[in-house]
């Protein structure tokens, strides 16, 4: 009892983060709430999201900052859609993430190197990312938004169905 918290610093102070959250709401939103997490100690965030919800994210806004520096970067996606009416569906963006969106990332990570990317956070269900990252020589980890019952609940699935439990 009585232990004091000390100060520790998450990573250098010229160190950026480069977040790649899953193109859907209830994953960007809490990619959005750790990068600003992240700036408030100091460290540089980008998120990096797809262009059409880049688009729909800076109109919502109004800006491309957050209050605390949160940078939003814009990535080509392939995909046709002006900003405007309904979102482009799961088969538009699962395309997008497996076609466009891994090469507009690598050049991302190739433009920021002198930033000093100390590593990609990536929503687990954006693990395309995690593979670029290593081409780019940048630390990955993944970032799971859900709770974690569903995360143990999809982990479990490989072995679910080797004991023959499911198919």
């Amino acid at each position: 009892m009585g232990a004091k918290a000390e100060h520790v610093a998450v990573c250098p102070a010229a160190a950026t983060v480069v977040l790649v959250p899953f193109p859907a709401q209830g994953h960007i939103s809490p990619m959005l709430r750790l990068a600003r997490a992240l700036a408030e100690r100091g460290v540089a965030a980008i998120v990096a999201v797809p262009d059409f919800v880049y688009r729909r994210l800076v109109s919502a806004c109004g800006q491309v900052r957050t209050r605390v520096e949160v940078e939003l970067a814009s990535m080509h996606s392939g995909v046709p859609d002006d900003g405007v009416g309904e979102p482009p569906g799961f088969a538009g963006f699962a395309r997008a993430m497996e076609h466009h969106m891994p090469t507009s990332l690598e050049a991302m990570l190739t433009a920021q190197r002198g930033r000093g990317v100390a590593c990609l956070v990536a929503d687990v269900l954006a693990s395309w990312a995690i593979p670029v990252a290593t081409r780019c020589g940048v630390s990955a980890v993944g970032f799971w938004p859900a709770m974690l019952a569903t995360y143990r609940v999809v982990a479990a699935i490989p072995e679910l169905v080797d004991k023959g439990l499911i198919s």
